[in-house]
């Protein structure tokens, strides 16, 4: 068996839980959903070992805030995560209202949810 197919056999499940778990407690759910969704857990290991090692390149509080921004959010795929932290976006303050796109429409034909009994 070649060298890193024995390195990745060396990452257990509970070895990633406890890395994940010293980094946040939404890193850890980050990482026990990605294992509960793999097919097989050795599937698993890789995406996780890129997602934990982010903490070594932006530390691990930004780590933890960008799993928190996607579980919020719904943009917790890895790619998602990966680019919050590239661009710095899990810094920034979550819109607490929600913006409507319809409701800057003015037309005569738009009438509105008021319109109709």
């Amino acid at each position: 068996m070649p060298d890193h197919h024995k390195a990745m056999l060396e990452w257990s499940p509970a070895r990633l839980h406890s890395w994940s778990a010293s980094i946040g407690p939404y890193t850890a759910h980050w990482v026990h959903e990605f294992i509960r969704q793999a097919d097989h857990p050795a599937q698993a290991v890789r995406p996780c070992l890129a997602l934990l090692g982010q903490s070594k390149s932006y530390g691990k509080e930004r780590l933890e805030a960008a799993c928190l921004r996607g579980h919020l959010t719904g943009a917790n795929r890895l790619h998602n995560i990966r680019a919050m932290l590239k661009n710095g976006l899990e810094q920034q303050p979550l819109s607490k209202a929600k913006h409507d796109p319809l409701q800057a429409i003015s037309h005569d034909n738009v009438h509105g949810e008021g319109y109709f009994h």
